[in-house]
């Protein structure tokens, strides 16, 4: 039967079985709706329930590449997707019930809630492993710099006196030996070209990459708390959270604001592609 066809009787003295009621007919019964609903997502509640046990397998604390990038992926591409799965089957599911969707709201709402905090609490896990990954990318990078800045000192110092001697070889009519002396000075005028470019590169990405396209990388943002009451201004009392998110997103900093703290935090996010 076609979407929203009137239901049509066979005639007086029809020996046939009543038809079945369509299951998207519209109905103002909680329980009929909600079975309705069942019926046609059942693939993605069981969905639903099989991540929710399967976040137990995501480890407490990540500690390696590979845990993290099962985390990545599993919560960028495939819980992700359920997501925006159930959110388009709830906008068409609810375009009936403009007015009575408390039914429809509650049996998308609820399973997009349990996994919208599946991926938060693994987000939080991969944030914790993430600011070990930096801090020790970091830490590589800076004894990279210190290195490089040692190696750039002595070349440079080596191509001085290596023109100096080419300068001196010239004048005393030694011409093989100038141009010697002015190759090694070349030479090591190189070497700290390549030093300066390694003290100059700017910070590694520290991003995790998953499977299908998925990829976990943290966001500098900035939050704020109140230091002192007394001294926020009246546009902000309360606090009014709008309005001082707005102004950090405008760019208001620390002392910006009387008696708020602005700090930057970083927020690890996953990506689907």
């Amino acid at each position: 039967m076609a979407d929203g066809a009137a239901l049509q009787s066979p005639g007086i003295g029809h020996n046939q079985p009543p038809e079945p009621v369509e299951a998207n007919l519209v109905t103002s019964d909680p329980a009929v709706l909600r079975a309705q609903l069942e019926r046609r997502y059942p693939e993605q509640l069981a969905r639903v329930a099989e991540f929710s046990l399967g976040f137990a397998k995501v480890p407490a604390k990540i500690t390696t590449e590979a845990e993290a990038e099962k985390a990545v992926t599993w919560g960028g591409k495939q819980v992700k997707d359920l997501m925006g799965e159930l959110d388009k089957a709830h906008t068409k599911e609810k375009a009936p019930y403009l007015h009575t969707g408390n039914v429809v709201d509650r049996f998308f709402n609820d399973p997009i809630k349990k996994l919208k905090d599946i991926v938060g609490l693994t987000e939080k896990r991969l944030q914790q492993y993430h600011d070990i990954k930096k801090a020790e990318q970091r830490r590589r990078e800076a004894a990279e710099k210190r290195q490089a800045e040692v190696a750039r000192q002595r070349a440079e110092a080596e191509a001085a006196r290596a023109a100096e001697e080419a300068r001196a070889k010239e004048v005393a009519g030694d011409r093989p030996g100038a141009v010697a002396a002015t190759q090694r000075a070349e030479h090591a005028k190189t070497e700290a070209l390549v030093a300066a470019a390694i003290i100059e590169r700017p910070p590694a990405s520290t991003a995790v990459k998953g499977e299908y396209g998925s990829t976990g990388f943290s966001v500098e943002k900035y939050d704020y708390e109140e230091i002192a009451p007394a001294l926020v201004p009246r546009g902000c009392l309360m606090i009014d959270d709008k309005v001082v998110r707005e102004l950090i997103a405008a760019g208001a900093r620390d002392d910006d604001i009387p008696g708020i703290r602005i700090f930057s935090a970083d927020r690890f996010t996953i990506r689907k592609c």
